[in-house]
């Protein structure tokens, strides 16, 4: 009578076989431009950038809210519509290059210029901005808080380029926050109708 074989695992190539999990070779994850470019999308903006523009258009939120109220700047995201145009409106500005970064880092064939890109297109937007500044003194105000606001959210955003998605633990409070901040939105606007 053959004996009934218990192995759970397949047999490796090697020859050494003892039927235990140490002798299985594991296989490596699949490498970001192993996926297909849809994949490598998504994981690029579900996982990386998504999280950053909650997390960049809140700080904006607030501090635009911390310019316009003070310290009552709670009531001031309750009550003032205006703080959300001028939050978005920052937080376009700032959305351009992240965008052109994720379009030049999810190919293959031109992911190492991605950054330069970036560069590129922030000093720009950053250069654009401050000519503004100068030409348009009625506006004065308003573009040196969207100048000094929107350069450092570049310079931060720079630093958390990358094409791994954040860890689960870092997802989920920053999309917590997004679903607080779109409330925050709505509520206003229902309050201001």
């Amino acid at each position: 009578m053959a004996r009934k074989n218990n192995n759970l695992f397949d047999k490796p190539d090697h020859a050494q076989w003892e039927g235990n999990p140490r002798d299985v070779k594991r296989i490596r994850p699949a490498e970001f431009y192993e996926y297909e470019p849809p994949k490598r999308f998504s994981l690029l903006f579900l996982g990386r950038l998504l999280p950053l523009y909650i997390a960049v258009y809140a700080a904006i939120l607030i501090g635009v809210s911390i310019h316009h109220h003070g310290l009552l700047f709670f009531t001031g995201i309750l009550v003032d519509p205006q703080l959300y145009l001028d939050s978005w409106l920052i937080f376009s500005w700032v959305l351009t290059p992240t965008l052109l970064w994720m379009g030049i880092a999810g190919t293959i064939s031109f992911r190492d210029y991605a950054e330069s890109w970036y560069i590129w297109s922030a000093i720009i937007l950053a250069f654009s901005l401050g000519l503004c500044w100068l030409l348009m003194p009625e506006w004065q105000n308003w573009i040196r808080l969207h100048f000094i606001v929107s350069v450092f959210c570049h310079i931060l955003l720079y630093f958390q380029l990358g094409i791994q998605p954040y860890p689960s633990y870092i997802l989920k409070p920053l999309y917590g926050l997004g679903v607080i901040v779109i409330g925050l939105n709505l509520a206003c606007l229902i309050l201001n109708l």
